[in-house]
């Protein structure tokens, strides 16, 4: 007579929420954004949120730096590797450098660590201080600040400033 284990219903486990602080060094005043994002988001995805959310054009090379390896145009595949993946703890920081030329460097520092809501779409730019793009401060005159979602479906960019952004 075989014996069989009675199947458990499984809790679905969600991933971790990262607060994200994001920091274009070198600008004053002082431009940045606070993005929520998932912690089994990608470098990859990650990139393409810092690109929106500061909207560049994407057609640069990039890289990210963290403890001390770089990833993305001259460093290892990004594809394949989600924020979790590091165990970021609260307070630690990582590096995004864009565009080699001009060296758009943005300092990322995790906040706090949330609970994901089910119910939310994620990413979201909850927070964000400053013109979207530095090369436009002189067209937006003083620094204004605005709030915008961004959401991720199907992987293809579309928007158009000043809707709020979104990748479906």
């Amino acid at each position: 007579m075989a014996s069989y284990a009675l199947r458990m219903k499984q809790q679905q486990t969600y991933p971790d929420v990262y607060q994200l602080r994001i920091v274009l060094r070198g600008i004053s005043p002082l431009i940045w954004r606070r993005l929520l994002v998932r912690g089994d988001t990608t470098l990859a995805q990650l990139h393409l949120m810092l690109q929106l959310s500061f909207e560049w054009s994407n057609e640069h090379l990039h890289h990210f730096h963290i403890f001390g390896k770089d990833y993305g145009s001259d460093g290892a595949d990004m594809r394949h590797i989600t924020l979790d993946a590091f165990g970021f703890q609260k307070g630690e920081r990582f590096r995004y450098v864009s565009n080699y030329y001009a060296h758009w460097q943005c300092d990322i520092r995790l906040e706090s660590t949330l609970p994901l809501d089910p119910r939310r779409f994620y990413p979201v730019c909850t927070v964000a201080s400053g013109p979207l793009h530095p090369n436009i401060s002189t067209m937006l005159g003083p620094i204004w600040n605005f709030s915008t979602s961004i959401v991720i479906r199907h992987g293809t960019p579309y928007g158009c400033w000043p809707m709020p952004l979104r990748l479906c």
